[in-house]
């Protein structure tokens, strides 16, 4: 009991030095740089992603992770030392939007408090990738044979490694660490609410929040389906708040933007539409200035923010450069989901004819099936409404439904083109993961759409006020609804992991150097898992030496399965390993681990 008392209060002091270390960074690019306060959790943490990332490439991962903490507390202490930190300061700081975000930190900390992996995807990379760091200190190269998808950008990664390294490396920190990147990009909104009393405004961000975070895959899990859209609509947010000063919003853009780029390859869609509204707020001060004698860019701003834009594509073809270095030809060949060339000519040329219709057919009928399309159509309705309705806002609300679909349908041809170019045969005849796909850009658009009606909100003319509220209901019946179609429990609740695996940890827990053996695991049920185990298997014994036995009919194919591995991992029995290991003595379950050498030599010499 004291231990557990001892091991709470040292919990709770790690969180606390992260928290002062991060809040270190706020506090100044706060006061100093007058940055709006709800954007600055996501500009820190996407500045960490920024700097972490540089720290890989130059193989000083954790070094500059203790220089960042280090830096982060001698800013606060300084704060503290010239008394910057006065009732005022502290008031202006706590605004509904970030109480909101530590309420909603908090809740997570003790929700998740023991929550484990469970996704497929969690073992087969997203976990995995973190783990690797944790071992390694460093990015994986060639010579970590268990990472398959060596091209994955490690955007998201290298935050989880950053806050984990502080607050402990566990699988639950790794679920709090992205879910707090998650919740700070959702912070940006809270920035286009001017009144601090519209609660109805809040009430429609809290209800995103809950659609956003579990519409595509849910808040227990590694995957990014979810954070890439919201990454996307907290630089938009960005954006367009300072679009009376595009200066600032390129330079703020240049963390969020590169981030986005580094969660997942398809955050290029994301980055180049974010691009694309910058030139045109660029085109629109040209035009103003022209019409309205307003101060027009200069040259030289123009081309800084140029330079903005590039740098976050910089540091994408960076990661590009480092796969090439980091890894053989051998390993980028047979990497899935790789970006090159070579890989999509050799994807392509897999598939027949008959392959490509097959999977044509099945996205047309995806693209008119209602039941897929509901929220985009009911999305598309709403601003058709809100066009008729706003006649003073019009061209406003014009460009968000035009760019807006035209996203939509940039994404489902790029989409589409994943299926023919990039997955093996047997993933693109089922379009696997397409109702995640889809969701990641139905997240975007309703974020997109969001920011037009939080704008609105701020609308004081009399006139307007009626129609700006039957607009925001039909939103908030929108998002309603979207949240109505998921099942909170199983997306937001932490989920217990199989009894099978609590006994593949159990029985390996006390065993020493476990990534140096070689292992027969088996388990009868491993037949209709799809690899689920042979994935979990590989994350937790950090090896691919494995060989996972989904039934013995023979002797012959036990004694091979002995002779080629260290240990036996008993994790479900049958009737024939009962009766094979019955012969080493009585055992209540036979769920164990035995060494292959023992069973040899007992049951055959």
């Amino acid at each position: 009991m004291t231990n557990q008392i001892y091991l709470f209060l040292f919990s709770i002091l790690r969180y606390l030095l992260l928290f002062i270390s991060l809040s270190g960074y706020v506090i100044l690019f706060w006061k100093k740089y007058k940055i709006r306060i709800e954007f600055l959790p996501c500009l820190i943490f996407t500045g960490i992603i920024f700097i972490m990332y540089l720290g890989g490439l130059l193989n000083i991962l954790q070094i500059m992770a203790y220089i960042i903490f280090s830096i982060g507390i001698l800013i606060f202490l300084r704060i503290l030392y010239k008394k910057y930190l006065d009732i005022l300061v502290i008031k202006s700081i706590l605004t509904p939007g970030i109480l909101l975000f530590f309420l909603a930190c908090i809740l997570l900390i003790i929700c998740y408090h023991n929550a484990r992996l469970i996704h497929y995807d969690n073992f087969s990379h997203w976990g995995l990738i973190v783990k690797q760091m944790w071992l390694d200190n460093r990015f994986a190269n060639a010579s970590n044979n268990l990472i398959q998808f060596s091209s994955y950008p490690p955007g998201s990664s290298v935050f989880i490694y950053y806050i984990t390294l502080f607050i402990g490396q566990k699988e639950n920190n790794m679920l709090i660490a992205q879910n707090f990147l998650s919740f700070s990009c959702i912070l940006c909104l809270c920035a286009f609410i001017k009144n601090r009393k519209n609660y109805y405004a809040f009430l429609l961000i809290v209800l995103y929040a809950i659609f956003s975070l579990n519409y595509s895959i849910g808040m227990n899990t590694l995957l990014v389906d979810a954070l890439l859209p919201l990454m996307a609509v907290a630089n938009t947010a960005i954006i367009l708040y300072y679009k009376n000063h595009i200066s600032k919003a390129a330079l703020f853009s240049i963390p969020v933007m590169t981030a986005t780029l580094l969660i997942k390859n398809s955050g290029l869609i994301f980055a180049l539409f974010n691009v694309i509204i910058i030139l045109i707020l660029i085109q629109k001060n040209r035009k103003i200035s022209k019409d309205n004698e307003i101060k027009r860019m200069s040259r030289r701003e123009i081309i800084c923010i140029g330079i903005c834009i590039i740098i976050p594509f910089v540091f994408r073809l960076l990661w590009s450069q480092h796969v090439k270095f980091a890894f053989s030809a051998d390993t980028l060949e047979s990497a899935k989901h790789s970006m090159n060339i070579q890989q999509y000519i050799a994807m392509f040329s897999d598939k027949a004819n008959e392959d490509i219709r097959k999977i044509l057919s099945l996205f047309n009928n995806k693209m008119l099936d209602f039941s897929t399309q509901i929220f985009w159509v009911l999305w598309n309705f709403i601003f058709l409404i809100l066009f008729f309705l706003m006649k003073q806002e019009r061209k406003k609300i014009w460009l968000t439904f035009i760019l807006g679909n035209l996203l939509y349908i940039t994404y489902q041809i790029g989409l589409l083109m994943m299926y023919i170019f990039s997955m093996p045969v047997s993933e693109s005849l089922m379009l696997a993961g397409f109702e995640r796909y889809n969701a990641t850009i139905i997240t975007y658009i309703f974020g997109i759409g969001l920011i037009v009606q939080l704008t609105l909100m701020n609308i004081n003319l009399k006139n307007l006020r009626n129609k700006v509220w039957i607009s925001n209901f039909f939103y908030l019946m929108l998002i309603g609804y979207g949240i109505c179609n998921i099942n909170l429990t199983k997306t937001v609740l932490p989920q217990k992991p199989e009894p099978r695996i609590k006994i593949l940890e159990s029985v390996v827990a006390d065993l020493s150097e476990v990534n140096e053996h070689s292992y027969a695991i088996y388990s009868p049920s491993g037949r209709n898992d799809n690899g689920y185990l042979k994935y979990v298997s590989r994350y937790i014994l950090y090896t691919d030496r494995i060989e996972i036995l989904v039934s013995l009919d023979n002797e012959l194919e036990l004694i091979t399965a002995l002779k080629s591995n260290d240990y036996l991992l008993v994790l479900e029995k049958d009737a024939y390993i009962e009766e094979v290991l019955s012969k080493l003595g009585e055992n209540e379950s036979y769920s164990g681990i035995y060494k292959c050498e023992n069973i040899m030599n007992v049951l055959f010499y």
